[in-house]
């Protein structure tokens, strides 16, 4: 998963210094890599990750299965369990194309 943010948004900080910690303390963060991308520093990876939707912040997750990646986000500031069923869900989908 992929926090796609700015340092001068408020919304990508409250995600970046509140939203997240708490995931992280919730423990949900063991579960996947993580990774942070702002886009005033790394435009083309930026939009490489979002598919071109410049809306921040968003969350990307990806997930491989049988027809190959597949991308899901989350656009704008998320709560706790919001983003917690995010990466659920992404697990759960996951899990599934991995079982025989």
């Amino acid at each position: 998963m992929v926090l796609v943010s700015t340092d001068w948004c408020p919304p990508c900080q409250r995600m970046k210094k509140s939203i997240l910690p708490e995931v992280r303390q919730n423990d949900t963060f063991s579960k996947i890599p993580f990774a942070l991308v702002n886009p005033d520093h790394n435009a083309k990876l930026a939009s490489q990750l979002t598919g071109g939707v410049k809306s921040i912040p968003q969350l990307v997750m990806y997930r491989k299965t049988s027809e190959g990646w597949k991308r899901q986000r989350l656009v704008g500031a998320q709560s706790v369990a919001k983003v917690e069923q995010f990466i659920e869900q992404g697990l759960s989908n996951a899990e599934a194309v991995a079982a025989p």
